[in-house]
């Protein structure tokens, strides 16, 4: 009779130790980035990296709040809003600048307008920041590409409209919609976007060019080889000569590498939602920003759960080998994680699966 409960015993503490290494690689934190709106949840990143610097900082970030549960309504706080780092870790907001970067009008948010799609470049000695701010007009809805500039970081330009979808001319080059906009300047501003406000079926990755930032030139419809993926929002770096595209589809994120920027070819899922309960990335993610520093590659990624929005970070020596990583210097207890999964164990995770997807 001893023999087995000492069986019985020893059973039960693997089985416990089993389960608690299975959930400690969910137990990581995101990023703490205090919000203007004051819900703390950050979403959309963009970042850029300057080994020496630029006004003091190597990391600068835009991003906007999405507070899932605030009123009016929570698109009503994705303004694009700025930060700087030293370490990529801990952000805060410039010296001399107050977030957000841009705001509605009482009108605007009577209207249910929204700011969305923030993506910084720095253009020579001017740090640029895109975004796009939605009309709605009854059932109809206008989306226009904004620019702001800047020269240290705290004081700004006025707006630009950089792609105007009243504009006969605009419209027929770039198409209808210009979403999820990741540009590089090189010389001429290069922007990959995603399309097709009308079909509610397939979208395209598409390419285009120009001088200025306002003049484009037709739009080509890039090719994605290796796996069948309906974009939704995306960002494009270019890296040691080879150009990474990373792609969410609305549930997974996945990387992709080209030699033109035009022809990509699947390399990998990055990252998928955790579906497990009390981590942050448990419900989904959105899009990310991958980055190259000269001790390691990151990417930040945009996450949340049944209640929040977050900015975790994934780091690696290599691309194809990042992993998440904690934000902060305490993990979360996932002990806790553990238990508060178990709690949540009757909610149906192929419905959740299903959720998602359909997003």
């Amino acid at each position: 009779m001893e023999i087995i409960l000492i069986i019985v015993c020893v059973c039960i503490v693997d089985f416990l130790m089993q389960t608690l290494l299975f959930f400690k690689k969910y137990s990581f934190s995101p990023l703490h980035i205090e919000t203007f709106d004051g819900s703390n949840q950050p979403y959309h990143p963009s970042v850029i990296y300057r080994k020496s610097g630029w006004n003091g900082f190597k990391y600068w970030m835009v991003l906007t709040p999405y507070p899932m549960e605030k009123l009016p309504y929570k698109d009503r706080w994705e303004c694009p809003c700025i930060y700087c780092s030293n370490d990529g870790l801990s952000w805060n907001v410039p010296d001399g600048f107050c977030n957000p970067l841009d705001d509605l009008v009482d009108e605007e948010i009577s209207s249910k307008d929204f700011f969305s799609d923030p993506h910084l470049i720095l253009r020579d000695t001017i740090l640029e920041c895109w975004y796009r701010i939605s009309h709605n007009y009854n059932d109809e809805r206008d989306t226009y590409v904004l620019r702001k500039c800047s020269d240290n970081g705290y004081v700004w330009s006025e707006r630009e409209i950089l792609f105007n979808p009243k504009d006969r001319n605009s419209v027929e080059k770039l198409g209808d919609m210009v979403r999820s906009p990741a540009i590089i300047y090189a010389g001429m501003y290069r922007m990959w976007y995603v399309d097709n406000k009308k079909n509610k079926g397939n979208r395209n990755l598409c390419y285009t060019s120009s001088v200025d930032g306002k003049k484009w030139e037709n739009r080509i419809i890039c090719n994605l080889s290796g796996k069948q993926i309906n974009p939704w929002h995306i960002d494009v770096s270019l890296i040691d000569g080879l150009y990474y595209l990373l792609i969410y589809d609305l549930y997974d994120l996945t990387l992709w590498t080209s030699d033109n920027g035009i022809d990509f070819v699947f390399k990998q899922i990055l990252l998928r939602p955790s579906l497990k309960y009390g981590n942050f990335y448990s419900d989904g993610l959105y899009r990310s920003v991958l980055v190259k520093t000269e001790k390691d590659y990151r990417c930040y990624f945009s996450a949340f759960d049944d209640k929040k929005t977050y900015i975790g970070l994934m780091k690696g020596k290599s691309i194809t080998q990042m992993k998440v990583v904690s934000c902060s210097k305490q993990n979360y207890n996932f002990m806790q994680l553990c238990v508060i999964y178990l709690k949540n164990r009757k909610r149906d995770i192929s419905k959740l699966k299903s959720k998602l997807l359909k997003r």
